[in-house]
């Protein structure tokens, strides 16, 4: 049950010294005010020695009060820090995995172990304080009730090691149905995903709405049962726990007497010891569900951990840089889907992309255009061949420099509201490329903000088209980013907007099914289950194309 509190501890950096002082102290203290009142209560005839008594009793609530919250500040400031520190490296390794390995893993527990079990965490690390303020509390009460009686003291010893033999037998049931309630929330928000991601697609079926929230329903009802067989076992310890403290306060009324020769000394100092136990006992029972959860939070963090470790390369000891080259080549470049060397190949590949031209890639669904262009912008690793460079092999060394030669925009395009990575806009620029593109009426930017990103399809593609201009990469890749545009616009960007681009020098790799603009390229690659069918250079290499000839006019 521990493990939850010792992985936040390994990341921890305390003055172990200085806390296990201050919770001595405030434990001391506690127990100092049981023992001031019974002797205080003892004495109560004798006004002189209740003053002193009563000076005591407020010094030694003072002092608890002090020690308690610096304990409390310090710690739940260096377990906040230490929460950030994991969802910062969490976002760091999803960040550094591969992507073909990305989605194995699964949107719904990244989400979830980046937001909802770091909250678990943090929320369990204030209560587990508390619940270590409570035990040392507990041993000092029963130092305490050892110097007044060793039958008492035993007979606490004993309760004590039997409700703790029961939680321990529980603990394994508690953790098993934790588990199980996280995996069904996990899948639960795979559905929520689904209904959110497709809701269009949801409203026009009733059966496909009918059945997607009956499954969510169902994820949903699993998850609440077993965490309600959770909360029953933690329930029946609580109770348990009350019960043994009444058994155990009738045991130093009934039973101590027939044990040991002293009785109403004793037996009402240790009557009120045993009272006095049940407040931190409690805290230390009604915190077991929560490292319960937490505990099972951390396996899940870890296991995530594990994943996302797995799926990214071998990070390189040192990162080189890669000059933009004039030519990259795919060198019998291939890729494999499925394992055990079952699954559809795509490739080899034997391609050269000069750096100022303009090719298109052509093909059925299925022919391979989109691994191809993900093994040429480095998104995923060959399993044959090579990328090079104007002949530098691209490796792990180089591969970050290499990604960031390209900008692109995919078929499935993210439009980011923000222009992440973009140090400065020129407004003028900005400007001419909003009227080019026929947005300067439906957008704007603001610094480096879309003021909006609510719009049809094809104008968020416009967008991220523009975003991608801005970053100012000499490679920019286009995947069907025609096909969600109108036919007059789709003409304006195969006649007016491609030009304009490779009029700047920008090299352009476009993924399209637009035959009739295909001769508007200098190169036309078309691909057919997954190997190059026919690559035609539709312009020779020392022909203008039809941007610079443009451009020259």
């Amino acid at each position: 049950m521990l493990k939850s509190f010792g992985y936040v501890l390994q990341h921890v950096r305390l003055d172990y010294g200085r806390l296990t002082w201050l919770a001595a102290l405030s434990g001391l203290s506690n127990a100092i005010v049981l023992a001031i009142i019974n002797v205080a209560a003892a004495n109560a005839a004798e006004e002189t020695r209740s003053h002193r008594f009563l000076i005591l009793f407020l010094i030694s609530i003072t002092l608890y009060v002090v020690t308690q919250k610096k304990i409390m500040v310090i710690v739940a400031d260096e377990i906040e820090r230490v929460i950030h520190a994991i969802r910062v490296r969490l976002v760091q390794r999803v960040r550094s995995a591969e992507f073909e390995h990305l989605d194995d893993i699964g949107q719904a527990e990244i989400y979830t172990s980046i937001t909802s079990e770091t909250s678990v965490l943090s929320d369990a690390s204030l209560r587990v304080v508390v619940a270590f303020q409570s035990a040392i509390l507990v041993v000092f009460l029963m130092i305490y009730m050892a110097l007044l009686s060793m039958t008492a003291f035993l007979l606490n010893l004993l309760f004590t090691a039997v409700g703790a033999a029961i939680h321990l037998v529980r603990s394994k049931a508690v953790n098993r149905e934790l588990h199980a309630a996280l995996a069904e929330e996990n899948r639960m928000h795979d559905g929520m995903q689904d209904l959110l991601g497709g809701f269009k697609e949801v409203k026009l079926s009733s059966a496909r709405g009918d059945e997607l929230v009956a499954w969510i329903e169902a994820r949903s009802s699993k998850a609440a049962e077993s965490k309600t067989n959770t909360q029953r076992l933690h329930i029946n310890d609580y109770v348990l726990s009350q019960v043994t403290f009444f058994l155990l306060t009738g045991t130093m009324v009934f039973l101590v007497p027939m044990l040991s020769d002293a009785y109403s000394d004793v037996v009402i100092k240790a009557t009120a010891t045993s009272l006095f136990l049940i407040g931190p006992v409690s805290n230390v029972v009604t915190t077991l569900p929560f490292l319960a959860r937490a505990r099972a939070a951390v396996e899940s963090i870890e296991a995530l951990e594990d994943q996302l470790e797995n799926a990214r390369r071998p990070e390189p000891s040192n990162h080189r840089s890669v000059p933009t080259p004039d030519e990259i080549t795919l060198d019998r470049v291939m890729f494999r889907y499925g394992n055990g060397g079952e699954g559809f190949t795509v490739g080899p590949f034997e391609l050269r992309f000069k750096r100022g031209e303009t090719v298109f890639i052509t093909g059925g669904n299925g022919s391979g255009k989109t691994t191809m262009i993900r093994l040429l912008l480095g998104l995923y690793r060959p399993h044959g061949g090579r990328v090079l460079a104007d002949g530098l092999a691209i490796d792990d060394a180089h591969a970050v420099s290499y990604r960031n030669l390209f900008s692109a925009v995919f078929s499935d395009n993210h439009l980011f509201k923000i222009l992440y990575g973009v140090e400065s806009v020129d407004p003028r620029e900005a400007a001419d490329l909003f009227r080019m593109l026929e947005m300067d009426q439906k957008a704007s930017l603001v610094d480096r903000t879309f003021d909006t990103v609510r719009l049809s399809g094809g104008q968020r593609k416009r967008l991220a088209l523009i975003a991608s201009i801005l970053e100012r990469k000499p490679y920019i890749v286009l995947d069907e980013w025609a096909a969600d545009q109108d036919p007059h616009f789709r003409e304006t960007f195969y006649t007016q907007i491609i030009p304009w681009m490779a009029a700047r020098g920008m090299t352009i790799i476009a993924i399209t099914h637009d035959d009739k603009y295909h001769d508007l390229a200098d190169r036309r690659i078309e691909l057919r289950e997954g190997k190059i069918h026919r690559d035609i250079r539709l312009r020779a290499d020392d022909a203008p194309s039809a941007a610079q000839e443009e451009s020259a006019s």
